[in-house]
């Protein structure tokens, strides 16, 4: 493993403010992925659209990028990490997660091969982040994003994509914090009691 992103680039309507500032406890959750991320990648690429993330540039490993197609999501934001990357796969994570289970990360990286992405399930949905994507994808998702569509879970269907069984993930996350995300304030009020509890 070689290259991971964290994706930075929503415009965070729910929340009121950019979410790469978002702090649970005295840290940044930022700086929190990139601590862990460190000890397994080479490269950390951020994708950012503003200067906000140009303050995580003090970490060796870190890299900031853009989007190259605006505008498009979280898959645009995808994109824009598999087209920077040297390395076949990146693995992926939002800004706006608190967990990073490194023995899950361990695991989906051990199963990769042959595949051109690892995601996980969630009964009948997938979770499109805490994932792994190829680069073979990027051609794939810029026709697909100029096509006008943006749902991850399309276009994965018309790829090789290992999909791991809820079941297997609960045996690293029983109750799936591992996935949380923190769109309002609400969400992170309830992520900062549980750490508290």
């Amino acid at each position: 493993m070689s290259t991971a992103a964290i994706l930075a680039g929503g415009q965070s309507k729910r929340m009121g403010f950019d979410k790469q500032v978002l702090m649970i406890g005295q840290e940044a959750i930022i700086e929190h992925q990139i601590a862990i991320l460190e000890k397994h990648f080479d490269q950390i690429m951020i994708i950012s659209n503003n200067h906000l993330s140009d303050r995580f540039l003090s970490h060796e490993k870190v890299v900031v990028y853009e989007d190259i197609l605006k505008g498009y999501g979280p898959l645009g934001g995808i994109h824009s990490a598999l087209k920077h990357a040297y390395d076949p796969y990146v693995f992926i994570v939002a800004c706006d997660m608190p967990e990073i289970d490194e023995d899950y990360l361990l695991y989906m990286e051990s199963q990769l091969e042959g595949y051109e992405a690892s995601v996980t399930c969630y009964g009948d949905w997938i979770e499109p982040f805490h994932a792994f994507y190829h680069k073979a994808l990027t051609l794939s998702i810029e026709k697909y994003l100029l096509k006008g569509y943006r749902n991850i879970s399309s276009l994965l269907r018309q790829h090789q994509v290992n999909y791991i069984a809820e079941s297997v993930a609960r045996d690293y996350s029983p109750d799936w914090s591992l996935f949380d995300n923190i769109n309002t304030k609400e969400d992170l009020m309830s992520k900062l009691n549980s750490r508290n509890a």
